[in-house]
């Protein structure tokens, strides 16, 4: 329950008036049930007493004046009244359930936006550190788990409403009755929450942790499949997804237990104590026709009451069963420490407006030092790159080449020192600053979508510009792959699968030049080429820099001689 009261404070304004609503709705909701529930008593009275014996003395007068009614006859006017209420009733739950299940989703679909949101405004050491698995998961599984716990508190809400109404009604009615067969069932009601408790606490983190490793091994098999399939690894990976199969079916059957028992327990409770009531009434109290009528009306509450009791004891074990995916959502929503200030930066236009980054000289490396996990991977680190120059940053793998890159797009921001471009801060306005520069990594990432979908990346299809797209396929030397497909039809394939290794990498290269940018940041961006179209392609890009900036990662000696400046990044390795 304190998860769920965390989470609501989360919620917007919106939702809270929808809250409201929400208790508007399900006490008219309630008031319908127990409505329907009170024209069972003159039903009794018209099948079980004659006129001049009545055993609902506390409502008598009601049905004294309806039984003065003399255009129709008391009983056919009890039947419509009857049959009205329960239309009433059932049409009223119809809309409200609809209205409920609008509600959970619209939250979900709240939710899944925020985490997205917050998920694309973490910083690159997040992404580091977390397996894209565990972010699927809690994209899917988790906010589907909440909003399942959610509905379950909605409905645990509804429920005590309707017991409560209805035990105050039965109360009114038949106090002694009532009260002695509500303390049983709500003691039943408490031992099952008591004893399950601790069990489905455990059943929730466990089911966590499985569905975050099945997520994990389900990515890591499909994003390996040439290995898996080479190497003949097949019952490995498939070992691994039996395994934890097994533990998500033992994890849930022991939870489908558990869940099972209160309604099952709770209807054997009532008829022990109905068959009491009745052994009490016949041979010890010897009033048959008042334990009729009790019973009757006991019976048709319970139609309604059992139910209710089950759910409510249900609801609250989901809620417990549900409670980890709770803590991780939180976390993940309210967690500022990986955060990066890209949306505070975004919404104040003003600031951007003045502190815009130009870009006339150069970009200055001044004292920059990185650490990641407590290990120093540059150490103050000095160095200029002249606009318009072919920059290579040289040197062997582990040695920092990429963590440069991610501080030129300011991805990550440096533990000591400054990047500046023109003696301006790239951090104090990095969307300004992005703006200018376009990247192409190592392993390039494509869309299931077709070509100029690719190379335009995140700009809608009617507000592509064709001659720019014309341009950076041509220096990215692709205009063969779109004359052999259809620009708007040939999709890809899931990361790019449809074409060959080489062409994945040209296709990045165009994304980037796409953009016009200022500058261009490559991440061995050649490595996908044989060596003389790389030699064509790096003869290209050099007439380019005229306008753009290249900054040149690779281990490549030969590289070199097209570079006017060269950064060799063991000098300022430092362990």
């Amino acid at each position: 329950m304190q998860n769920i009261a965390i989470f609501l404070r989360f919620l917007s304004p919106t939702y809270w008036k929808q809250f409201i609503l929400f208790f508007i709705l399900t006490l008219l909701n309630i008031l319908f049930e127990t409505l329907s529930l009170a024209m069972i008593i003159p039903l009794i009275d018209v099948l079980f007493f004659d006129s001049n014996n009545m055993n609902f003395e506390k409502i008598k007068f009601l049905i004294v004046n309806l039984k003065k009614i003399e255009f129709i006859s008391y009983e056919n006017l009890i039947l419509i009244f009857l049959v009205g209420s329960f239309f009433l009733k059932n049409l009223f739950n119809v809309l409200y359930q609809i209205w409920v299940s609008m509600f959970v989703l619209r939250i979900e679909k709240f939710l899944a936006s925020e985490l997205f949101k917050n998920y694309l405004n973490r910083n690159m050491n997040f992404f580091l550190d977390t397996h894209s698995g565990t972010i699927y998961r809690n994209m899917t599984v988790e906010i589907k788990n909440v909003t399942k716990s959610l509905a379950s508190f909605l409905t645990l809400v509804v429920e005590i409403f309707l017991v409560l109404t209805l035990v105050l009604f039965l109360l009114y009615l038949y106090p002694i009755a009532t009260l002695s067969s509500a303390m049983i069932l709500g003691m039943v009601g408490l031992t099952i929450l008591f004893f399950g408790y601790n069990k489905i606490r455990r059943l929730s983190e466990r089911k966590s942790h499985i569905d975050k490793k099945y997520n994990i091994n389900l990515l890591d098999t499909l994003k390996s499949i040439n290995d898996v399939k080479l190497h003949d690894k097949k019952n490995f990976f498939l070992n691994i997804h039996d395994a934890l199969k097994n533990k998500y079916y033992f994890n849930s059957k022991s939870f489908s237990i558990i869940n099972a028992l209160p309604k099952q327990l709770l209807e054997f409770i009532f008829i022990v104590l109905v068959a009491s009531y009745l052994f009490y009434s016949i041979n010890i109290a010897q009033n048959a026709a008042a334990a009729i009528s009790i019973i009757s009306l006991f019976a048709v509450a319970s139609l309604r009451l059992l139910p209710a009791i089950s759910k409510i004891v249900i609801s609250i074990q989901s809620l417990k069963f549900r409670h980890f995916s709770f803590k991780i959502l939180l976390h993940e929503l309210t967690d500022e420490s990986k955060i990066y200030n890209d949306e505070i930066l975004e919404d104040n236009s003003q600031y951007q407006k003045n502190k815009k980054i130009i870009f006339n000289d150069s970009i200055t490396f001044k004292d920059v030092s990185f650490f990641y996990k407590k290990k120093k991977i540059l150490n103050s680190l000095n160095f200029n790159i002249k606009k318009g120059n072919f920059f290579l940053i040289f040197g062997e793998s582990g040695s920092g080449k990429t963590t440069i890159l991610n501080l030129l797009m300011g991805l990550v921001k440096p533990d000591q020192g400054e990047v500046l471009v023109d003696n301006a801060n790239i951090n104090n306005n990095i969307l300004s600053w992005r703006k200018m520069v376009s990247y192409v990594p190592q392993n390039i990432y494509l869309l299931d979508q077709n070509i100029k979908q690719n190379i335009a990346f995140g700009v809608e299809e009617s507000e592509i510009d064709y001659i720019k797209l014309k341009d950076s396929m041509k220096l990215a030397k692709i205009e063969n792959l779109a004359l052999e497909n259809n620009l708007d039809n040939f999709a890809l394939g899931e990361e790019g699968s449809k074409i060959s290794g080489g062409q994945i990498q040209r296709i990045g290269v165009a994304r980037a030049l796409y953009r016009n940018p200022n500058v261009i940041l490559m991440d061995e961006s050649t490595n996908g080429l044989d060596y003389d179209t790389e030699k064509r392609f790096l003869e290209d890009l050099i007439k380019i820099k005229k306008n753009t900036t290249i900054i040149f990662v690779s281990h490549r000696e030969h590289i070199k001689k097209y570079a006017d400046d060269i950064l060799e990044v063991k000098k300022f390795f430092n362990n």
